[in-house]
């Protein structure tokens, strides 16, 4: 079978340690507030000489809209506890089961794949236990916007 935009699954995720920074964005920065926070949390990381394993997410803690904003969690999963450079602290993202789907594509076209999510939560007559995270599946930097791959997962148990 093969995957598309629109099919939803789930899956166990374990608790994560991660180096992470809080930033708050409005939909016209939140690209360039992204970007700047993953600098700082890789730079922070670096200067104690931890690596990332695993793929760099955001969790998004409330709706960001045009008028007021919202605040993201940039993350960066590590092997053990991170104790924190400056603004970037270590924290754990719980674990349990998410419902998640794979965009393929821009950034900025990820709509229907959070519908789609929603979508089968209502219709399995679940809500989410947590903020939806967006995990980066590949490298921005190497990776044509068309090719871009971005889990959309949201915590159910």
């Amino acid at each position: 079978m093969t995957l598309t935009n629109l099919d939803v699954t789930t899956r166990e995720v374990p608790a994560q340690p991660v180096a992470a920074v809080r930033r708050h964005t409005s939909m016209a920065t939140i690209g360039d507030d992204i970007a700047a926070g993953f600098e700082q949390v890789n730079a922070a990381m670096e200067t104690v000489g931890i690596r990332q394993v695993g793929r760099p997410f955001i969790v998004f803690h409330g709706r960001i809209d045009d008028a007021t904003g919202g605040d993201i969690e940039i993350c960066s999963p590590v092997v053990s506890p991170f104790h924190g450079v400056e603004e970037v602290y270590g924290t754990q993202v719980p674990g349990g089961t998410i419902a998640s789907t794979i965009h393929r594509g821009s950034y900025d076209e990820m709509a229907p794949a959070y519908a789609a999510v929603i979508t089968w939560l209502d219709e399995h007559g679940l809500e989410p236990l947590g903020p939806p995270r967006e995990y980066y599946l590949n490298d921005l930097e190497t990776t044509k916007p068309e090719d871009l791959l971005t889990e959309i997962a949201f915590p159910i148990s």
